[in-house]
Order: C-alpha cells, then structure tokens, then sequence
C-alpha cells in the first residue's frame, strides 16, 4: 500500500522532519517533473511525499 501527499516545498517538509526526529535518504527528482521523498511507515507501508517542480 501506498500513500501519496503532496506539499508546496519538499526541501522545507524534509527540514521539518529531520527536525522531528525522522531519519531518511534524500529525496530524489524524476524526469516526469516531481522531486520525491519516499518514506515506509511502521507497517510497512510506502509513504510518498511529492513537489512538482517548476518548469
């Protein structure tokens, strides 16, 4: 299972979470125009926090 957000800033949500505690790889952009942070929760399921970058 997977779960998808989408925020505004993805530099500013990592900077958040690694405040928080969370510990994590950085995220990574993709060809399609999306930079993405991938995170798996305690059940394992997929978390996928997601910008659209800017053209």
């Amino acid at each position: 299972m997977s779960f998808v957000f989408e925020c505004d800033s993805l530099e500013n949500t990592c900077m958040d979470l690694k405040q928080k505690g969370l510990v994590f790889a950085p995220p990574k952009k993709f060809e399609w125009g999306t930079s993405e942070l991938r995170l798996k929760d305690p059940d394992n399921n997929e978390v996928v926090i997601e910008e659209f970058l800017k053209k």
